[in-house]
Order: C-alpha cells, then sequence, then structure tokens
C-alpha cells in the first residue's frame, strides 16, 4: 500500500513478488510500485537530500516527491531496491526502532497470524467482526 499526501512524499509498506499472493493488505508488487514511479515521473522524484533542502527552503514544487518506506521490512528491500537501483533513485527508509529497546511490534504479530491462518485479508476481517458479535452477545 502507498500513500501521496501534500507534503509530496509516496509512502510505501509492503510489497510481495509478482506472481504470488499478497502476504497482506495493501500489498504491491514490482510491477505496481514501477508503475506508481511511471506515473509520478521518474524526473519528479527527489533524493531525500534534494527534498530536505527544498523543504527547508520553502522551495517544494507541486511536482516534487519523495519516497519512504516505512517500518524497515525485509519486503521492502528484496522487491523494491532493485527498481530503485534501477532508476538510481534514493528513499527514506523509516525503521521501527522500539525492538531495540525490547518491545514487541504487535502490527508485525497481528500480519504473521492473518497471513500464517487466512488466505485473504477480508476473510479474518469477517472472522474478528463474528468474533466481535458474539463478544457482544456475552456481555450484552
Amino acid at each position: 500500500m502507498y500513500q501521496s499526501d501534500a507534503a509530496h512524499g509516496l509512502m510505501f509498506h509492503r510489497f510481495h513478488a509478482s506472481g504470488s499472493l499478497p502476504k497482506s493488505q495493501g500489498s504491491l508488487n514490482e510491477i505496481e510500485f514501477d508503475l506508481i514511479l511511471q506515473n509520478v515521473g521518474i524526473e519528479n522524484i527527489l533524493s531525500p537530500d534534494e527534498w530536505l533542502f527544498k523543504v527547508k527552503h520553502n522551495n517544494l514544487q507541486s511536482n516534487d516527491y519523495c519516497i519512504t518506506f516505512d517500518d524497515g521490512l525485509k519486503s521492502q528491500y528484496d522487491v523494491v531496491l532493485p527498481i530503485l537501483d534501477k532508476y538510481k533513485l534514493k528513499s527514506f527508509w523509516f525503521v521501527f526502532s522500539s525492538v531495540f529497546n525490547g518491545e514487541i511490534d504487535n502490527n508485525e504479530i497481528h500480519n504473521i497470524f492473518i497471513t500464517s491462518y487466512y488466505d485473504f485479508f477480508d476473510d479474518f476481517f469477517d472472522d474478528f467482526i463474528k468474533g466481535l458479535d458474539n463478544f457482544r452477545g456475552i456481555i450484552s
């Protein structure tokens, strides 16, 4: 999944290889990622240094973008780094750092559970809602 916001950033999370099923909701494959870059325009994607310089000097243009990857996931490295290298693009890589303090990334635990026991996120969500309905019946 990716998001584009007013700060001219393209934020990405999860990826999977083309030809395989997505392992999580919103996952993109390398073909979809490449198409997004093409749609935005490779020439419009700034390096982190360029983007920060323009932000600092209040000089971002409407077609200036940066790319960010959240949580430092292995799929980001495996699937998209070759594409970034192909276009000689640089990006921001934000790493989930709480694990270095012994904290658990609950989002990853939830993702592993869902992808291990469900073929599709919607199936998990349906069961989750049914469980909530059953729970509500118990405590009502």
